[in-house]
Protein backbone atom coordinates (compact mmCIF):
# COMPACT_ATOMS: atom_id res chain seq x y z
CA UNK A 1 0.00 0.00 0.00
CA UNK A 2 1.65 3.16 -0.73
CA UNK A 3 1.43 6.99 0.94
CA UNK A 4 -1.82 8.49 1.90
CA UNK A 5 -3.29 11.51 0.55
CA UNK A 6 -2.54 13.30 3.62
CA UNK A 7 1.21 11.90 3.15
CA UNK A 8 1.74 13.28 -0.65
CA UNK A 9 0.41 16.91 0.18
CA UNK A 10 3.19 17.01 2.80
CA UNK A 11 5.74 15.28 0.41
CA UNK A 12 4.93 18.12 -2.15
CA UNK A 13 5.14 20.62 -0.01
CA UNK A 14 8.81 18.98 1.11
CA UNK A 15 10.41 18.90 -2.08
CA UNK A 16 8.87 22.60 -3.09
CA UNK A 17 10.25 24.25 0.20
CA UNK A 18 13.26 21.58 0.66
CA UNK A 19 12.45 22.51 4.07
CA UNK A 20 10.37 20.28 6.92
CA UNK A 21 10.32 24.17 8.95
CA UNK A 22 9.08 26.03 5.93
CA UNK A 23 6.34 23.05 4.70
CA UNK A 24 4.95 22.51 8.59
CA UNK A 25 4.57 26.32 8.21
CA UNK A 26 2.85 26.59 5.02
CA UNK A 27 0.59 23.64 5.84
CA UNK A 28 -0.05 24.73 9.60
CA UNK A 29 1.22 21.48 11.19
CA UNK A 30 4.07 21.18 13.54
CA UNK A 31 8.04 20.45 12.64
CA UNK A 32 7.56 17.05 14.09
CA UNK A 33 4.83 15.85 12.28
CA UNK A 34 6.03 16.88 9.12
CA UNK A 35 9.51 15.14 10.15
CA UNK A 36 7.47 11.85 11.14
CA UNK A 37 5.94 11.77 7.67
CA UNK A 38 9.15 12.17 5.77
CA UNK A 39 10.22 9.14 7.55
CA UNK A 40 6.87 7.38 6.59
CA UNK A 41 7.14 8.45 2.97
CA UNK A 42 11.03 7.14 3.10
CA UNK A 43 10.18 3.83 4.38
CA UNK A 44 6.98 3.46 1.88
CA UNK A 45 9.22 4.68 -1.01
CA UNK A 46 12.49 2.96 -0.20
CA UNK A 47 14.55 6.50 -1.29
CA UNK A 48 15.37 9.22 1.06
CA UNK A 49 14.14 11.83 -0.75
CA UNK A 50 15.64 14.66 1.00
CA UNK A 51 19.20 14.77 2.43
CA UNK A 52 20.92 17.63 4.33
CA UNK A 53 24.00 18.85 3.17
CA UNK A 54 25.19 22.07 5.38
CA UNK A 55 22.35 24.59 6.26
CA UNK A 56 20.54 23.43 2.92
CA UNK A 57 18.51 20.17 2.17
CA UNK A 58 19.04 18.64 -1.45
CA UNK A 59 16.64 16.58 -3.64
CA UNK A 60 17.35 12.64 -4.47
CA UNK A 61 17.05 11.73 -8.02
CA UNK A 62 13.77 10.06 -7.25
CA UNK A 63 12.29 13.19 -5.25
CA UNK A 64 13.18 15.73 -8.65
CA UNK A 65 11.18 13.22 -10.68
CA UNK A 66 8.29 13.32 -8.17
CA UNK A 67 8.39 17.10 -7.68
CA UNK A 68 7.09 18.63 -10.84
CA UNK A 69 3.99 15.65 -11.58
CA UNK A 70 3.19 15.82 -8.00
CA UNK A 71 2.31 19.37 -7.81
CA UNK A 72 0.28 19.06 -11.12
CA UNK A 73 -1.77 16.17 -9.50
CA UNK A 74 -2.33 17.89 -6.78
CA UNK A 75 -3.41 21.05 -8.36
CA UNK A 76 -5.76 19.19 -10.55
CA UNK A 77 -7.32 17.27 -7.88
CA UNK A 78 -7.18 20.52 -5.59
CA UNK A 79 -9.01 22.13 -8.69
CA UNK A 80 -11.37 19.12 -9.90
CA UNK A 81 -12.74 18.90 -5.62
CA UNK A 82 -13.39 23.02 -5.81
CA UNK A 83 -14.87 22.61 -9.52
CA UNK A 84 -12.31 25.84 -10.17
CA UNK A 85 -10.16 24.96 -12.90
CA UNK A 86 -7.46 26.90 -13.70
CA UNK A 87 -8.47 27.47 -17.17
CA UNK A 88 -12.64 27.37 -16.65
CA UNK A 89 -13.60 27.59 -20.44
CA UNK A 90 -14.85 24.56 -21.58
CA UNK A 91 -13.23 22.77 -24.83
CA UNK A 92 -16.49 23.53 -26.70
CA UNK A 93 -19.14 26.51 -26.20
CA UNK A 94 -22.34 26.17 -28.27
CA UNK A 95 -24.21 29.73 -28.46
CA UNK A 96 -27.72 29.62 -30.32
CA UNK A 97 -28.25 33.36 -31.69
CA UNK A 98 -29.68 34.90 -34.53
CA UNK A 99 -27.32 36.89 -37.60
CA UNK A 100 -27.74 40.45 -35.76
CA UNK A 101 -25.77 39.03 -32.05
CA UNK A 102 -23.25 37.31 -34.41
CA UNK A 103 -22.34 40.64 -36.46
CA UNK A 104 -22.68 42.73 -33.28
CA UNK A 105 -21.65 40.46 -30.52
CA UNK A 106 -19.51 37.59 -32.23
CA UNK A 107 -16.41 38.94 -32.48
CA UNK A 108 -16.06 40.94 -28.84
CA UNK A 109 -17.08 37.32 -27.51
CA UNK A 110 -14.75 35.48 -29.36
CA UNK A 111 -12.03 37.72 -28.25
CA UNK A 112 -13.53 37.77 -24.60
CA UNK A 113 -12.89 33.56 -24.80
CA UNK A 114 -9.85 33.64 -26.22
CA UNK A 115 -8.45 35.65 -23.28
CA UNK A 116 -9.39 33.79 -20.98
CA UNK A 117 -9.32 30.09 -22.41
CA UNK A 118 -7.27 30.32 -25.80
CA UNK A 119 -8.04 26.90 -26.41
CA UNK A 120 -11.83 27.06 -26.05
CA UNK A 121 -13.82 26.38 -29.37
CA UNK A 122 -17.31 28.92 -29.96
CA UNK A 123 -19.79 27.31 -32.37
CA UNK A 124 -22.75 30.01 -33.04
CA UNK A 125 -25.55 28.22 -34.33
CA UNK A 126 -29.14 29.05 -35.36
CA UNK A 127 -31.27 30.24 -33.11
CA UNK A 128 -34.77 28.75 -33.18
CA UNK A 129 -37.73 29.56 -30.48
CA UNK A 130 -39.44 26.61 -30.96
CA UNK A 131 -36.31 24.33 -30.33
CA UNK A 132 -34.06 26.24 -27.83
CA UNK A 133 -35.66 24.87 -24.88
CA UNK A 134 -34.80 21.37 -25.58
CA UNK A 135 -31.78 22.06 -27.16
CA UNK A 136 -30.91 23.69 -23.81
CA UNK A 137 -32.37 20.83 -21.73
CA UNK A 138 -30.08 18.35 -23.82
CA UNK A 139 -27.15 20.29 -23.61
CA UNK A 140 -26.82 20.49 -27.19
CA UNK A 141 -26.69 24.39 -26.46
CA UNK A 142 -25.15 25.84 -23.70
CA UNK A 143 -26.79 29.16 -24.09
CA UNK A 144 -29.02 31.48 -26.08
CA UNK A 145 -28.87 34.93 -26.97
CA UNK A 146 -32.29 36.10 -28.38
CA UNK A 147 -35.41 38.80 -28.39
CA UNK A 148 -37.90 36.22 -27.89
CA UNK A 149 -36.85 33.98 -25.49
CA UNK A 150 -39.77 31.27 -23.95
CA UNK A 151 -40.92 31.82 -21.08
CA UNK A 152 -41.09 28.11 -20.25
CA UNK A 153 -40.09 25.87 -16.77
CA UNK A 154 -36.29 25.06 -16.51
CA UNK A 155 -35.45 28.30 -18.01
CA UNK A 156 -33.07 31.13 -16.52
CA UNK A 157 -32.93 34.48 -18.67
CA UNK A 158 -31.22 37.95 -18.17
CA UNK A 159 -31.22 41.21 -19.71
CA UNK A 160 -28.23 41.53 -21.56
CA UNK A 161 -29.18 45.14 -23.46
CA UNK A 162 -31.93 47.04 -24.99
CA UNK A 163 -31.27 48.04 -28.23
CA UNK A 164 -32.78 51.16 -30.89
CA UNK A 165 -33.15 50.98 -34.52
CA UNK A 166 -31.03 53.55 -37.01
CA UNK A 167 -31.16 53.72 -40.51
CA UNK A 168 -28.62 53.65 -42.58
CA UNK A 169 -29.26 55.94 -45.81
CA UNK A 170 -26.83 57.86 -48.74
CA UNK A 171 -27.93 61.28 -47.52
CA UNK A 172 -25.41 63.45 -45.55
CA UNK A 173 -27.83 65.42 -43.61
CA UNK A 174 -30.09 64.51 -41.29
CA UNK A 175 -32.81 62.17 -42.62
CA UNK A 176 -36.32 63.29 -42.59
CA UNK A 177 -39.60 61.68 -42.32
CA UNK A 178 -40.19 62.68 -45.88
CA UNK A 179 -37.10 60.93 -47.26
CA UNK A 180 -37.24 57.87 -45.26
CA UNK A 181 -40.30 57.27 -46.36
CA UNK A 182 -39.30 58.07 -50.36
CA UNK A 183 -36.92 55.86 -50.54
CA UNK A 184 -36.50 52.44 -51.35
CA UNK A 185 -35.31 50.14 -48.35
CA UNK A 186 -34.17 46.84 -48.44
CA UNK A 187 -36.03 44.67 -45.43
CA UNK A 188 -34.95 41.69 -42.78
CA UNK A 189 -37.76 39.68 -42.55
CA UNK A 190 -39.62 38.75 -39.46
CA UNK A 191 -37.64 35.42 -39.29
CA UNK A 192 -34.71 37.73 -38.27
CA UNK A 193 -36.02 38.86 -34.96
CA UNK A 194 -38.26 41.80 -35.59
CA UNK A 195 -41.43 42.23 -37.40
CA UNK A 196 -43.01 45.49 -35.80
CA UNK A 197 -41.67 48.44 -38.07
CA UNK A 198 -44.34 48.49 -40.74
CA UNK A 199 -46.69 47.94 -38.07
CA UNK A 200 -46.17 51.23 -35.89
CA UNK A 201 -45.40 52.64 -39.23
CA UNK A 202 -48.74 51.77 -40.23
CA UNK A 203 -50.67 53.24 -37.14
CA UNK A 204 -49.13 56.35 -38.14
CA UNK A 205 -50.93 56.42 -41.59
CA UNK A 206 -47.49 55.49 -43.39
CA UNK A 207 -46.17 52.69 -45.30
CA UNK A 208 -42.10 53.02 -46.57
CA UNK A 209 -41.43 51.78 -49.90
CA UNK A 210 -39.85 47.96 -49.93
CA UNK A 211 -37.88 47.04 -52.90
CA UNK A 212 -36.08 43.71 -51.29
CA UNK A 213 -36.60 41.19 -48.29
CA UNK A 214 -33.81 39.07 -47.03
CA UNK A 215 -33.81 37.02 -43.74
CA UNK A 216 -30.53 38.23 -42.10
CA UNK A 217 -29.95 41.62 -41.20
CA UNK A 218 -26.43 41.21 -42.18
CA UNK A 219 -27.37 40.74 -45.71
CA UNK A 220 -29.74 43.88 -45.23
CA UNK A 221 -27.29 45.99 -44.59
CA UNK A 222 -24.70 44.65 -47.46
CA UNK A 223 -27.61 45.16 -49.98
CA UNK A 224 -28.09 48.67 -48.76
CA UNK A 225 -25.09 49.75 -49.29
CA UNK A 226 -24.51 47.80 -52.44
CA UNK A 227 -27.16 49.32 -54.04
CA UNK A 228 -26.99 52.88 -51.85
CA UNK A 229 -30.86 52.35 -50.83
CA UNK A 230 -32.19 52.52 -47.13
CA UNK A 231 -32.04 49.40 -44.20
CA UNK A 232 -33.64 49.84 -40.87
CA UNK A 233 -31.48 48.16 -38.27
CA UNK A 234 -30.43 47.29 -34.72
CA UNK A 235 -27.77 50.06 -34.04
CA UNK A 236 -25.47 47.57 -32.79
CA UNK A 237 -25.27 45.81 -36.35
CA UNK A 238 -25.21 49.50 -38.07
CA UNK A 239 -22.03 50.43 -35.98
CA UNK A 240 -19.89 46.51 -36.40
CA UNK A 241 -20.13 46.44 -40.24
CA UNK A 242 -18.16 49.13 -42.22
CA UNK A 243 -19.89 51.11 -45.11
CA UNK A 244 -19.03 52.76 -48.45
CA UNK A 245 -22.42 54.24 -49.36
CA UNK A 246 -24.09 55.03 -46.55
CA UNK A 247 -24.25 56.52 -43.16
CA UNK A 248 -26.01 56.07 -39.42
CA UNK A 249 -28.96 58.28 -39.22
CA UNK A 250 -31.84 58.38 -36.40
CA UNK A 251 -35.06 57.26 -37.50
CA UNK A 252 -36.91 59.65 -38.60
CA UNK A 253 -40.41 58.12 -36.14
CA UNK A 254 -40.19 57.04 -32.68
CA UNK A 255 -40.70 53.50 -33.50
CA UNK A 256 -40.34 50.61 -30.22
CA UNK A 257 -36.85 49.22 -29.71
CA UNK A 258 -36.27 45.84 -28.23
CA UNK A 259 -34.39 44.05 -25.62
CA UNK A 260 -31.74 41.83 -26.09
CA UNK A 261 -31.83 38.34 -23.03
CA UNK A 262 -29.17 35.59 -22.45
CA UNK A 263 -31.04 32.68 -21.87
CA UNK A 264 -29.82 29.15 -20.11
CA UNK A 265 -31.27 25.84 -18.65
CA UNK A 266 -31.63 25.95 -14.81
CA UNK A 267 -29.89 23.17 -14.40
CA UNK A 268 -26.16 24.55 -15.25
CA UNK A 269 -26.91 27.77 -13.40
CA UNK A 270 -24.25 27.13 -10.69
CA UNK A 271 -21.88 25.16 -12.98
CA UNK A 272 -18.52 26.94 -12.71
CA UNK A 273 -18.21 26.77 -16.88
CA UNK A 274 -21.71 27.34 -17.84
CA UNK A 275 -21.03 31.08 -15.31
CA UNK A 276 -17.66 31.59 -17.24
CA UNK A 277 -19.65 31.19 -20.75
CA UNK A 278 -22.36 33.48 -19.03
CA UNK A 279 -19.86 35.87 -18.44
CA UNK A 280 -17.32 35.89 -21.13
CA UNK A 281 -21.08 37.10 -22.95
CA UNK A 282 -22.20 39.31 -20.20
CA UNK A 283 -18.41 41.37 -20.81
CA UNK A 284 -18.87 41.60 -24.46
CA UNK A 285 -22.32 42.89 -24.56
CA UNK A 286 -21.36 45.82 -22.35
CA UNK A 287 -18.10 46.19 -24.43
CA UNK A 288 -20.06 46.60 -27.29
CA UNK A 289 -22.64 48.68 -25.63
CA UNK A 290 -19.50 51.21 -24.46
CA UNK A 291 -18.27 51.56 -28.28
CA UNK A 292 -21.86 51.90 -29.43
CA UNK A 293 -21.80 54.93 -27.19
CA UNK A 294 -18.57 56.43 -27.96
CA UNK A 295 -19.70 56.22 -32.18
CA UNK A 296 -22.75 57.87 -31.70
CA UNK A 297 -21.21 60.57 -29.90
CA UNK A 298 -18.70 60.79 -32.25
CA UNK A 299 -21.02 60.89 -35.00
CA UNK A 300 -23.25 63.46 -32.90
CA UNK A 301 -20.26 65.49 -32.68
CA UNK A 302 -19.65 65.48 -36.39
CA UNK A 303 -22.37 66.56 -37.92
Amino acid sequence: MGPSLNHLVVLEALLRTRSPTAAARELTVTQSAVSKTLAALRRDLGDPLLLRRGDAMLLTPRAERLAGPLAALLRSLRALITDSPSDPGPAVVVIAMRDQFVVSLGAALLRAVASGSPQTEVRFVSYDRERISDELARGAVDVAVAVDPPDRPGLRQALLYRERFVCVAPQQKRLTLRGYLAGSHVVATAHAGYSGIDTALAKMGHRRRIVAYTTYFGAALHLADELGILATLPSRVASSLPLRRLKVHPLPVALPGFACHMVWDARVDADVRSRWVRNAIRASAEGIADATGRKRLEHERAR
